[in-house]
């Protein structure tokens, strides 16, 4: 049975949705460590299919907005000081599958590397990383996954949620590990910066669009081998 993996209990939710067959499922977590430790336990537990994993991440090219579909082609890992590992191959029999069945399905989908982050990327450094490492899109998940998965198709599907010149409205401290807000260090940053208020109307509106997407993609890859 292929086993469908995200970070957070809402990015899970969506991608079963709308599924039509039963399928094994797992939550991460939030970040590499999460994911790692969680992936071993599954995987422990018994082999599946294949691994499809899904979730939102951050844009790193200019042209890729909301609610755009992006299938990983290769992951590097950021380190502390900013600078992006050797590149990890993902399944290319996968993506090239995922994208012909996406493309028949009339979701256009980017094929493209993504960069593992262990923090938060404000849109400045999203756009420097994007030139220096030629990925489209950030996550902090999928070069755990890769790694613990070796040997076995993984397929990563991400939907895009902030563009490459926003920031996220949600401080990364006032996340849960699994995705629940803390509405306590939230309502601090809103003291802090007002402006925030804006930032968080903005993603409220396009969380709708954006998960709307993931379930959509996902449905259609449900079947892909």
């Amino acid at each position: 049975m292929p086993l469908l993996v995200a970070a957070t209990s809402r990015e899970l939710a969506a991608g079963i949705s709308r599924l039509r067959t039963p399928v094994a499922s797992a939550l991460l977590g939030i970040g590499r460590e999460r994911a790692a430790r969680r992936m071993r336990e599954v995987l422990a537990a018994g082999r599946p299919s294949r691994i499809l994993e899904i979730g939102l991440a951050g844009g790193l090219a200019q042209d890729l907005r909301p609610g755009d579909v992006v299938v990983g082609e290769w992951v590097a890992e950021l380190g502390a000081d900013g600078r992006a590992g050797p590149r990890l191959p993902l399944h290319p029999t996968a993506a090239s599958r995922g994208l012909a069945a996406l493309e028949r399905a009339g979701i256009t989908a980017r094929l493209g590397g993504i960069v593992e982050s262990s923090r938060q990327l404000p849109g400045v450094e999203k756009r420097e990383i994007g030139r220096a490492t030629g990925a489209i899109a950030v996550d902090m998940e999928t070069a755990a996954i890769r790694r613990a998965a070796e040997g076995l198709p993984h397929l990563s599907l991400r939907v895009i949620f902030d563009p490459v010149d926003e920031d996220l409205a949600v401080p990364f401290e006032a996340v849960g590990p699994t995705g629940s807000v803390r509405w306590g260090a939230l309502f601090l940053r809103l003291v802090r910066s007002p402006g925030t208020l804006r930032a968080l109307v903005r993603d409220g509106l396009r969380s709708r669009r954006v998960f709307g997407a993931l379930a959509r993609a996902t449905s259609v890859l449900e079947f892909v081998p």
